[in-house]
């Protein structure tokens, strides 16, 4: 009985917003929104998170112009799950898109139908195939353009950009989702706007165009070029030299730069078409990027934090302060809630995430609860963080308790932490991971994506 009043308490902690508004914003006076996806983007390899390398002058610059959440946890460690979870505020295991081959159920209010319901114009520029629209991402999008790229990859018209290579995971493409994005800016820079920008080069392969490529690495001659790594993954996680894990790091780092630059010519456009001081800037990422933490490479098999601490960033001029940042614990799920706290729109009912439109504001802390990253396929792993701790669960299992620092988590016990401290909080962080699992539903139905779209899936190792 008492286990069972637990997990309704933390239920209620963790999947209710700290409040809901109800007042409706002047449409006049709402602000165009510019969400911003780096995808496989990890934290630790930013500057303004803490990175040695010059990887990012142009986020770091726009991090001090606004707020930066510096624990924030990814909703899975990989795109679909976790973009869908900042769509929607639900948890994976509740939206139900944990897969290439699950559409979002009808009755599912996304971001761009909120927005588009409160009379902004909506558009989105994505890159991957894991933002199909047969998914559901499209939802509420007037223009969902997911189709550029794969004509272009179907019709091979990328041999100019990277002579006889072919497919979005072997050619630069921030630039194309740039030019996409900037011209259509200039087209609506007189109306109130909702715009998604994808940018994809994070994710492997590693192909930074020059000068990039050679950033962070200039004097590698061996023959480890970055590419076709998911076919590689298993033979590079046993036997890759340490020459070669530098170097594919630092071709990692030059995809990093090369995303850089095209989010500063991005918001050098918005400025260009004084857009600045009228628009709410988000940027964040969907999950990050394995370099032999846990023994492997990608994303997508675990949810240590190499996976799931990405980065999350806003600003409004005039609005938002600058320079802040904010340390407490919060999800993609809380990002939907926040907008619409922002805009001081209504929050609809049911949504897990908390509005930290306070928090940006200075006037409230981040709410104490734990926050949530699942993974399902043939992994099934589960994890909870609350406050410093954090366990994952897979299908048989439950971990130590963990302590996440210094951007990635050690053992409570071999870390200093006292037996009752670690018992405690193990119960309480299992208590929580239970009351997860007792949500009821998923939202998704079965959808067969189409050939085109499986084909380049396939490429990428995410689908047989």
């Amino acid at each position: 009985m008492r286990s069972t009043k637990a997990a309704s308490c933390l239920m209620t902690i963790a999947f209710l917003g700290t409040f809901c508004r109800v007042t409706w914003a002047d449409p006049a006076a709402a602000p165009n929104v510019l969400l911003i996806s780096l995808d496989t983007l990890r934290a630790d390899h930013l500057g303004c998170y803490g990175y040695q390398r010059d990887t990012s002058p142009n986020l770091d610059k726009f991090a001090k112009e606004g707020v930066l959440f510096e624990n924030m946890t990814a909703a899975s460690s990989w795109t679909v799950p976790s973009h869908m979870s900042l769509f929607t505020s639900l948890y994976p295991s509740v939206h139900g898109v944990e897969s290439v081959e699950k559409q979002l159920g009808d009755g599912v209010p996304t971001m761009a139908e909120i927005l588009a319901e409160h009379g902004y114009i909506t558009a989105a520029f994505v890159t991957g195939p894991s933002l199909n629209h047969a998914m559901g991402f499209h939802r509420g999008f007037q223009l969902y353009d997911d189709f550029t790229l794969g004509l272009m990859e179907e019709n091979d018209l990328f041999h100019d950009l990277d002579a006889g290579k072919s497919g979005i995971n072997q050619v630069p493409t921030c630039h194309i989702m740039t030019n996409l994005a900037t011209a259509w800016l200039r087209q609506h820079a007189e109306e109130r706007f909702f715009l998604f920008v994808h940018y994809w080069d994070c994710h492997c392969d590693y192909i930074p165009p020059p000068p990039y490529d050679k950033k962070f690495d200039p004097n590698y001659r061996g023959p480890e070029d970055g590419r076709n790594l998911s076919a590689r993954q298993a033979e590079l996680e046993l036997n890759a030299s340490p020459e070669v894990r530098k170097h594919l790091m630092a071709l990692y780092d030059g995809e990093v730069a090369w995303t850089d630059d095209n989010v500063g010519k991005l918001l050098a456009t918005l400025a260009q078409l004084k857009l600045s001081e009228k628009t709410l800037v988000i940027i964040f990422s969907d999950h990050g990027e394995g370099f032999w933490e846990h023994g492997k490479i990608l994303h997508g098999s675990s949810l240590y934090e190499e996976l799931i601490h990405v980065l999350w960033l806003m600003r409004w001029p005039g609005v938002l302060p600058v320079g802040v940042r904010v340390k407490g614990n919060v999800s993609h799920v809380d990002v939907l809630p926040t907008l619409l706290g922002l805009l001081n729109f209504p929050k609809p009912p049911g949504k897990h995430g908390v509005d930290l439109s306070g928090v940006c504001l200075g006037k409230a802390e981040v709410p104490d609860r734990p926050v949530f990253s699942e993974l399902s396929g043939k992994y099934q792993t589960r994890a909870v963080r609350w406050g410093p701790y954090k366990v994952i669960q897979d299908n048989t299992t439950i971990s130590p308790l963990l302590v996440v620092q210094n951007g990635g988590e050690s053992e409570a016990l071999k870390v200093g932490v006292d037996a009752k401290t670690t018992l405690d909080a193990r119960k309480k962080l299992t208590t929580a991971l239970g009351a997860l699992a007792v949500i009821p539903g998923r939202l998704a139905k079965p959808v067969e994506p189409d050939e085109r779209t499986l084909r380049l899936l396939r490429s990428l190792g995410y689908v047989q």
